[in-house]
């Protein structure tokens, strides 16, 4: 999955969650990881940033 397909997916979750939709839970768990990683990404790049 690209970095912005991984954009797109968390979008689209953050979309459901705000319309009260429900989300299966397999993809409730990638969301979650892929919110980590994207912290985590973005802690290292600020951490080389700063």
């Amino acid at each position: 999955m690209t970095d912005r397909e991984k954009e797109a997916f968390i979008g689209g979750i953050e979309f459901a969650r705000d319309w009260n939709l429900d989300i299966q839970p397999d993809d409730l768990r990638l969301y979650e990881r892929l919110i980590q990683e994207r912290t985590e990404k973005e802690n290292e790049q600020s951490h080389i940033d700063g």
